[in-house]
């Protein structure tokens, strides 16, 4: 396999959970750690800092979503794994 073929194939990323609340984030994060499966997450919040914003408290009480992202070969372990955290 060519060098450019493996770069490009080892960033696919395979969206492997949403976690829902800071709890489910922190032991998802530990799930994955303790299986070493390397792992992005990103977080979905409607919170903004932009300047010139108004602050609003409720934005405060929405829940917050987290997406995992694995590698696709590790996406199927992954999932198993964090289906177990609901």
């Amino acid at each position: 396999m060519s060098f450019l073929k493996r770069q490009f194939m080892s960033r696919k990323k395979c969206l492997a959970y949403i976690a829902t609340s800071k709890e489910v984030y922190f032991a998802a994060v530990n799930v994955l750690k303790n299986n070493n499966i390397p792992f992005r997450a990103k977080n979905l919040s409607n919170h903004s800092s932009t300047p010139g914003r108004d602050f609003v408290a409720h934005d405060y009480k929405t829940p917050t979503l987290y997406e995992f992202y694995v590698k696709e070969e590790d996406c199927s372990k992954a999932q198993h794994l964090l289906t177990k955290l609901k």
